[in-house]
């Protein structure tokens, strides 16, 4: 493998501006800034109205008691938004701002909360995502060119578009924090990915499976105390809001455990296996239906794992561990009303710099039948998610959803306690 290329000044401006005014536009014009969203982040997005507008995080209080959020009753007896307080937090930034501009409306009731605030922080959020990937990317030693093409085929071609973009998911968030977490270790800055893995932690709790992994696997003990502090730490103040908002020390908010714990596919290993199918093959959430690339990394996995950095092998590790948790955890499909496949976003994040130096490999021996395939593949991937982008929830969803919101405003139109 050549040697790394130093990162320049002038390179990173030039990245930047293609950021602000290539990507930018393209996430902005197919975002979703409507209510049509999934319960996930539209559930984050009434939290983040309620913050700016009350100061307070309960739902109760200006609305008639019908919603369309992921309610939990809190220890008070209000109801909560169960999102964890990482989404929340980036919600509530974003409606904060427009509150305090002045240009940031009442509303009525919960159908009602404008979702571009969320939606904005969602976009934003996502550029800074593609930045710190091809920043990333750039540190594996491929050649710079390829690092370019490998950031911008994950901008356009992954669920960083037509998932991590389109609404306010905790993807975003958790993509941006994970690949600034391996490029702090990349460079030696243990503090910055401590920091990093323990905010990661507070947008989706399991991510601490990945976190102590990479943590256990650092070279010395100063390097494997900092990130294991950050993880106990995110741990710490995610169990303290569960206990502040819900009454429960378990680092979880409001969302539901017992249910989880009743229905993983991890207590039956029959259960586990065909979650581990559809993760991988479900014509609608399969990984490698939806994100094909990876299997161009298989041919020379070998060799690029033998002249991998360190933090590279950690990081692909740590991605496959986080695979195994949530898919044991919960199952693969991770519910309706969004496009493609999310629930293992992270541990694609985590595994693309061995991905990014395997394909390299692969595609530099390249004949006429490989370069055929390599642009089928990228074609299709580009093209699926350009689709998933535009249409944010797919048609016949589009027209449940609908009805479904419908139906909440008749019953608020007809005076119904709705709940």
């Amino acid at each position: 493998m050549a040697d790394r290329e130093p990162v320049g000044a002038s390179e990173v401006r030039r990245i930047v501006l293609l950021v602000v005014f290539v990507l930018l536009p393209v996430y902005l014009a197919t975002a979703t800034w409507s209510s049509l969203q999934s319960k996930d982040p539209l559930s984050a997005a009434q939290a983040g109205w309620q913050v700016a507008k009350t100061g307070d995080l309960a739902f109760d209080g200006p609305w008639p008691p019908v919603g369309f959020a992921w309610e939990a009753e809190g220890a008070d007896g209000r109801l909560y938004s169960n999102r964890f307080p990482g989404v929340i937090g980036l919600a509530a930034v974003g409606y904060c701002a427009a509150e305090l501009l002045g240009v940031l409306p009442d509303a009525p009731t919960a159908l009602d909360v404008p979702v571009w605030p969320a939606t904005l922080m969602a976009v934003l959020v996502a550029l800074l995502a593609a930045l710190l990937t091809w920043r990333l990317f750039r540190e594996t030693g491929v050649p710079r060119k390829f690092a370019l093409f490998a950031a911008a085929f994950v901008a356009l071609g992954s669920p960083l578009w037509s998932v991590s973009a389109d609404a306010l998911w905790t993807h975003g968030a958790t993509h941006a924090l994970l690949a600034g977490m391996l490029l702090a270790i990349a460079t030696q800055r243990m503090g910055a990915a401590a920091v990093f893995g323990g905010l990661s932690i507070l947008f989706r709790p399991h991510l601490v499976v990945p976190v102590l992994v990479i943590g256990a696997f650092q070279k010395d003990w100063r390097s494997r105390l900092a990130i294991s502090a950050g993880a106990l730490f995110g741990v710490a103040v995610l169990a303290g809001y569960s206990m502040w908002i819900f009454g429960q020390p378990l680092p979880a908010a409001g969302y539901p455990v017992g249910q989880v714990v009743q229905g993983m596919p991890l207590q039956s290993p029959s259960a586990f296996a065909a979650n581990v199918v559809d993760w991988l093959f479900d014509p609608k959430r399969g990984v490698l239906i939806m994100v094909p690339a990876v299997l161009l990394a298989i041919p020379k996995l070998r060799p690029a794992w033998t002249a991998a950095p360190g933090w590279v092998r950690v990081g692909a590790v740590a991605g496959v561990a986080y695979a195994f948790a949530q898919i044991g955890l919960i199952r693969a499909s991770g519910g309706n009303y969004f496009f493609g496949h999310r629930t293992t976003i992270e541990a694609l994040v985590l595994a693309s710099p061995l991905m990014v130096l395997s394909i390299n490999e692969w595609t530099r021996e390249l004949r006429s039948p490989g370069r055929v395939l390599l642009l089928v593949v990228l074609g299709y991937s580009l093209l699926v998610h350009a689709y998933g982008a535009m249409v944010g929830v797919p048609p016949g969803l589009k027209e449940v959803l609908m009805e479904e919101q419908q139906e909440v405003r008749d019953m608020l139109q007809d005076g119904a306690p709705g709940r």
